[in-house]
């Protein structure tokens, strides 16, 4: 039976959700920001913890911002009801919060840690689920398929694409084949693989596309590897690695999980090896 219950929300979880107390239990609780008054529904309950989503939000946040329809229910939008501003600063509190807890490393050693503005579409590359001709990301908690025509992380081009490739595909038969469709964006377009588990990559990119900025030189990405999602903020993270490497002096480093050696490169320019 579903129970549900009024909660004061104290504080931020690392993963966003917003932290409340019940009975003497933590209760985590999607969708809801520190100082908030919340109406939750208990989802799972654990000896010491407990999880719940927000129904209705009695007292607001003055960080809160509206949502809506499609970013209330994709997965791919956890933040998407902080005001920007918000979400930066709880991202940088919370990430010298953990660093502190976890690794003992006090928030001074990291200074200011300014954190660029993203603007919206910022998603370089994708993977986006197929199911009975729509193809987007899953829905929160389930394996429904949203579709990503009202997206805001993923741009417009990339939208009109997908949805005519999903179109296409279910009046030729091929959605049939393909679980999983992949994009690349670069300066030059837009590359797309479809892809089937069973099989591999059933069309699209055969080896890798290049993605490049000024301050990075180029990379070539292939359909599975990993590479920074971000299509703003890569660049200044590769050059804050580099500069802020730079200013240790040479020395020699690992870059463990290293995908297309993005690090790698930053740190090689900085000296090291």
């Amino acid at each position: 039976m579903t129970r549900v219950v009024q909660l004061e929300i104290e504080r931020l979880a690392p993963t966003g959700e917003g932290v409340a107390r019940l009975s003497g239990k933590t209760v985590f609780v999607e969708g809801a920001l520190a100082g908030e008054r919340v109406r939750a529904e208990i989802v799972a309950e654990k000896a010491r913890f407990a999880r719940a989503r927000a129904l209705d939000v009695e007292v607001a946040s003055a960080d809160r911002r509206a949502t809506d329809g499609h970013s209330s229910r994709c997965g791919g939008t956890d933040w998407a009801h902080f005001s920007p501003e918000a979400a930066r600063r709880a991202k940088r509190e919370l990430f010298l919060e953990t660093l502190s807890r976890i690794g003992g490393i006090p928030p001074a050693v990291f200074g200011a840690l300014p954190i660029t503005e993203s603007p919206l579409g910022y998603r370089l590359r994708n993977q986006f689920h197929v199911q009975g001709g729509r193809a987007g990301f899953y829905e929160r908690h389930s394996h429904r398929i949203v579709p990503i025509d009202g997206c805001e992380i993923v741009s417009a081009p990339t939208r009109e694409r997908i949805a005519r490739l999903a179109a296409e595909g279910e009046s030729s038969g091929l959605v049939e084949t393909i679980e999983s469709v992949e994009t690349v964006e670069t300066d030059a377009g837009y590359e797309v693989a479809l892809w089937n588990r069973t099989r591999g990559m059933a069309a699209g990119m055969a080896t890798g596309v290049e993605i490049r900025a000024a301050a990075t030189g180029a990379f070539e990405v292939s359909p599975r590897s990993f590479f920074q999602v971000n299509r703003y903020l890569f660049p200044h993270l590769f050059t804050e690695v580099r500069d802020r490497a730079a200013a240790l002096g040479k020395g020699t480093a690992l870059d463990l999980y290293s995908g297309v050696g993005f690090f790698s490169r930053a740190l090689a320019e900085a000296g090291f090896t």
